[in-house]
């Protein structure tokens, strides 16, 4: 049986806000009574929704249905990949990059264009962009949480207009990184859009849609996390992911040093940078899917415990990745290592005051270091 009413959804149209349009139009008080007609389960409104079953109840959509899925099959494979509007999320949506359950819209948006953009089922989307404020996703009345299963786009289950909810407008940053968001899903250029927040733009540019989303979904985890035992929010870790990224790098300094200072009062043992940041390092840059997307952040890790930290030595391997002028505290044997010297030559060069040598404290224990630009 076929819908009376079959719309075709717009390229970049939210997959589950069109099927909430077509339940609209057709006079359903739910999408649940057309996902019934189609056979489709509750439980199979994930990311891998069965455009097919739906294609049945719309009639010649497919192509159209299949762009705005988000899910893409492999041919000649049981591979998946997951997608939205056409871009890439990888094989897994396992770090929610989507929102499924608790959805979100711009009321102004769909008041505007008639339905729900892609953009805002990215969990990353807590704000519009182009309206300057918070996203809708909540019932001003009732207080529950938007779900699939109400009357319309801006309608709650209770009934309530969601046009009268309250604007909660937004920050300077978080309006910028929005716009840096929404440039990576549609795939514009960054770097001609307003950075008065000084994010890294030339480095985000540079990252997949996949990458970005975990890079930011990470930081905001790992920085939130400093000061609070509680599971974030959307929001909240968003905003504590933009919170590193601002003011480049000195908010991505501010964070790493929260996060050393923790580690030196629970007692590290060593004093090597990355045994120092043991778990920050391993989470984010060892042997991790988007480890060599996201490697700016670890030469600006370098860099800070290179210059800014004060409380470890750099490992010869990345000491490498410095520039000459920038290597600072590195141990006697590795500085021995970097210019080839031997151990009594370091010895005379600290004797005549050519080098520094600075002692550092490891619990007990006392490393002596060389601090190659003392003055």
């Amino acid at each position: 049986m076929r819908l009376v009413r079959t719309p075709s959804p717009h390229k970049n149209e939210s997959l589950l806000g069109f099927i909430l349009r077509v339940s609209e139009l057709n006079g359903y008080e739910t999408p649940y009574h057309i996902l019934r007609l189609a056979n489709i389960n509750h439980d199979q409104v994930t990311a891998g929704f069965p455009i097919h079953k739906f294609v049945e109840i719309l009639g010649n959509k497919t192509e159209a249905l299949k762009k705005v899925s988000y899910e893409k099959s492999i041919s000649n494979s049981k591979k998946r990949e997951f997608k939205i509007v056409e871009r890439s999320l990888g094989a897994s949506v396992k770090n929610a990059p989507l929102r499924m359950q608790e959805l979100a819209i711009c009321p102004q948006c769909v008041e505007e264009h008639g339905y729900i953009d892609a953009f805002f089922d990215l969990s990353i989307a807590i704000a519009c962009p182009k309206h300057k404020r918070t996203v809708v996703h909540k019932c001003h009345q009732c207080g529950n949480n938007l779900r699939l299963f109400r009357p319309g786009l801006l309608t709650c289950k209770c009934g309530a207009d969601l046009r009268d909810s309250p604007f909660e407008s937004i920050g300077n940053d978080t309006y910028e990184f929005m716009e840096i968001a929404h440039s990576k899903l549609y795939e514009q250029d960054i770097l001609t859009k307003a950075n008065t927040s000084n994010f890294p733009t030339k480095s985000l540019a540079a990252l997949s849609l996949p990458a970005f989303l975990y890079m930011i979904t990470s930081l905001g985890h790992k920085n939130f996390a400093l000061s609070n035992s509680d599971e974030p929010s959307a929001e909240e870790r968003v905003k504590a992911g933009l919170d590193v990224l601002k003011n480049w790098p000195t908010g991505y300094y501010n964070f790493l040093d929260k996060v050393g200072t923790i580690s030196t009062k629970n007692g590290i043992k060593s004093a090597g940078l990355r045994n120092q940041f043991s778990d920050f390092y391993e989470s984010m840059f060892k042997g991790r899917k988007f480890s060599k997307e996201i490697s700016f952040l670890r030469e600006e890790f370098i860099r800070f415990g290179n210059t800014k930290w004060g409380q470890s030595t750099i490992g010869f391997k990345d000491a490498k990745g410095l520039l000459a002028d920038e290597k600072r505290f590195i141990s006697k044997a590795e500085y021995a290592r970097l210019y080839r010297l031997t151990h009594p030559k370091i010895e005379k060069m600290i004797e005549d005051g050519i080098l520094v040598q600075r002692e550092l404290k490891i619990g007990a224990r006392t490393m002596r270091i060389i601090d190659t630009q003392w003055n």
